[in-house]
């Protein structure tokens, strides 16, 4: 099958912050894979397209493969601001069928160029501005691959109530594609309540790392937390982590470790932050993520997927997580290969317990790391993909 296979803005890549990237290189590996031929489309603007080109330049290998997988690659750029006239545009347009609208008339026209072009037989749409734009003919069929509902993350990131029209938008929209890919099983759900045709449940995969675990936990444990904070997951948890649990933990002494980019932090966090030991981005997470080390998960909220738990479990690693955030994976399962707490409240006390048990967590861990290999590789996770095409093709 001929896939148009549609990118926005960020890198692609397994190494960039944020899940975003690591899920646009899996997915190529996984379309490849199943034999199909791709044409990658790129679009982003300037200042994206400059991290975009450091980024290839930077992992030759990782661009290489991208390059081996790809029958042609497309890299645009446009501007964010917009004429008149094409704002006027892409007005005219959402007034006819499919009633979507168009942010960018200068990329519509492109798209509208390529599929002359390719002549795809589908087109997969990662994120909502590529789905949106692929949606505004029925032909050929769209796969959009959703990351999360816009309005709700808008909504909790700016402390404000949810737009109803941007809602409205996103829910007309899983209904118009031929089909929709989660890497949330909560949020399948949500999509088929939404009136989605076909919605599949697909987590990201990750290449297995190598590890020693013929050594016996001990009792020298830190808490890991992983993650940018420019993702709003990442920097309103630890920020809630900081301020409902890491007091309750003083007595104990326990190190933490920030991982990741922190340059996005707002002031009250950073304040915390100068108090733990931060690694910055961190490329080999094998330096940083040691087996049976508790790694906290304190986002409180069912937003878009936690890449972060198979990074972990493929460490070795014991999850500690509220329920919310990881309502996303059935694969994580409370005492059997992680711990989930109902509240924030609640973490402090597991914490505690887990770092005074080494058996325990050598335990945990060891399931983590086997669920791991039968559930977030990209074997294991083939026949998914190849459901999702035969059923749009």
């Amino acid at each position: 099958m001929r896939c148009l296979y549609v990118v926005p803005q960020d890198p692609i890549t397994p190494n960039f912050v944020g899940g975003t990237s690591a899920r646009y290189y899996d997915q190529i590996l996984a379309l490849s894979d199943l034999g199909h031929e791709l044409h990658l489309w790129h679009f982003a603007t300037a200042e994206r397209r400059q991290q975009f080109q450091r980024y290839a330049q930077s992992e030759p290998a990782v661009w290489e493969a991208v390059e081996r997988r790809c029958r042609s690659i497309q890299l645009s750029q446009f501007s964010d601001t917009e004429t008149l006239i094409c704002r006027g545009l892409g007005r005219l347009r959402s007034l006819l069928p499919p009633r979507l609208p168009v942010f960018r008339w200068q990329l519509y026209r492109e798209l509208q160029k390529l599929k002359r072009q390719i002549r795809p037989d589908v087109i997969w749409a990662q994120h909502f501005e590529p789905a949106l734009l692929a949606a505004q003919h029925s032909n050929p069929p769209v796969v959009y691959v959703h990351h999360d509902w816009l309005y709700r993350i808008k909504a909790l990131r700016n402390h404000r109530e949810i737009n109803p029209e941007q809602k409205a938008c996103e829910e007309r929209l899983v209904r118009l594609v031929a089909a929709v890919v989660s890497g949330s099983a909560s949020e399948r759900e949500e999509i088929k309540a939404a009136g989605a045709r076909r919605v599949h449940y697909i987590p990201p995969s990750f290449e297995p790392v190598q590890l020693d675990l013929n050594q016996a936990a001990s009792e020298d444990v830190r808490l890991v937390h992983l993650g940018s904070m420019v993702a709003t997951a990442n920097r309103e948890g630890l920020l809630a982590f900081f301020e409902k649990v890491w007091p309750r933990l003083k007595a104990l002494n326990l190190p933490l470790e920030v991982v990741g980019d922190t340059s996005a932090a707002p002031p009250k966090l950073k304040e915390h932050l100068r108090t733990v030991a931060c690694a910055g981005f961190v490329q080999d997470l094998t330096k940083v993520l040691r087996p049976y080390d508790i790694h906290i998960i304190p986002w409180e909220h069912s937003t878009g997927t936690r890449t972060r738990l198979p990074l972990a479990f493929n460490h070795a690693q014991v999850v500690v997580a509220t329920k919310a955030a990881l309502v996303c994976y059935p694969e994580a399962r409370d005492g059997e290969n992680c711990r989930l707490v109902a509240n924030l409240e609640d973490m402090a006390q597991v914490l505690a317990q887990l770092a005074k048990a080494p058996q325990e967590r050598e335990r945990l861990s060891r399931a983590a790391r086997a669920t791991f290999g039968r559930c977030f590789t990209l074997k294991a996770l083939l026949p998914r993909y190849e459901e999702v095409v035969c059923g749009v093709s």
